[in-house]
């Protein structure tokens, strides 16, 4: 395994281990590689703190900044991506050098 996908949900009420399976399951998530993670949202806020990422309610919606994060095997942060503002070849290009460490 040398790529694992980690999305994190802001939103434990609503945003249970069988939402998540189906969100997963409508994308064609591979459960070897993409996992979908939730908790107690103190542990999320600390594992998004980790990251810069914020995430607050507003209206009955969360608002929450964008950061796709790159880690190596040895568990080195190697890029923490604000926004969305990149192609898929470019992350391609940064996860395919990371690998050749």
């Amino acid at each position: 395994r040398d790529l694992v996908l980690l999305t994190v949900t802001f939103d434990p009420e609503r945003d249970t281990p069988e939402v998540l399976a189906a969100y997963a399951d409508r994308w064609h998530a591979n459960p070897a590689g993409w996992h979908f993670l939730t908790g107690p949202a103190t542990e999320i806020r600390r594992v998004c703190a980790l990251f810069g990422q914020d995430a607050f309610p507003d209206e009955g919606l969360v608002n929450h900044s964008l950061h796709t994060a790159v880690i190596d095997r040895a568990g080195t942060l190697v890029a923490n991506i604000e926004g969305n503002r990149f192609t898929h070849e470019q992350l391609g290009d940064l996860v395919q050098a990371t690998l050749r460490r």
